[in-house]
């Protein structure tokens, strides 16, 4: 499940992972490297229901 949703997350577009990440807590850190990085990183930490929502 895990690696259908980064594969998923690093082909879309900044505006929709930026809105996804919004939707579970996540705010851009400036020394971070991007919203995309943290929302992976929020991924790799994610349990199974976590994943399959952000699928859905």
């Amino acid at each position: 499940m895990l690696l259908i949703i980064e594969k998923l997350t690093t082909s879309m577009d900044d505006s929709r992972v930026e809105m996804l990440a919004r939707q579970h807590g996540i705010r851009q850190k400036r020394d971070n490297g991007g919203v995309k990085k943290a929302f992976i990183a929020f991924l790799k930490r994610a349990d199974e229901g976590t994943l399959s929502r952000i699928a859905v």
